[in-house]
């Protein structure tokens, strides 16, 4: 028969797990919200590309909502090069954020495992 945990591990175990569940939430939306900054990174890259490929003189366009407007092509170049350097610079401290919480999760997990253990 396994022998209850004392009051005071039974909260300890209870304010690990709460700590558990924020983290991994909080890892899942890190973790969300750096596939759409690198898959938004990967668009503006390739769009950059096919810009440049085309005469200055192209007719350009650009998207806002459900409304196309034209716009100049060195203009949007310029907004979308500024965009992209945010990303990347954006991308890498989601990176690292990920890795930490990640870092966190395991060490709360050996924690709860060692007082799971305690307990028998």
């Amino acid at each position: 028969m396994a022998q209850r945990n004392p009051p005071e591990a039974e909260h300890e175990m209870m304010k690990y797990r709460q700590q558990y569940e924020k983290l991994a939430h909080s890892y899942e939306k890190t973790s969300v919200n750096l596939q759409a900054f690198k898959q938004r990174l990967h668009e503006v890259t390739e769009t950059l590309k096919e810009l440049e490929k085309q005469p200055d003189d192209t007719t350009t366009y650009k998207f806002v909502g459900q409304v196309m407007f034209q716009v100049d092509k060195v203009k949007i170049q310029d907004d979308l090069k500024m965009e992209k350097k945010r990303l990347e610079d954006t991308v890498p401290r989601f990176e690292q954020k990920l890795e930490e919480t990640k870092q966190e999760i395991t060490e709360i997990a050996t924690k709860i495992q060692a007082l799971g253990q305690g307990s028998q």
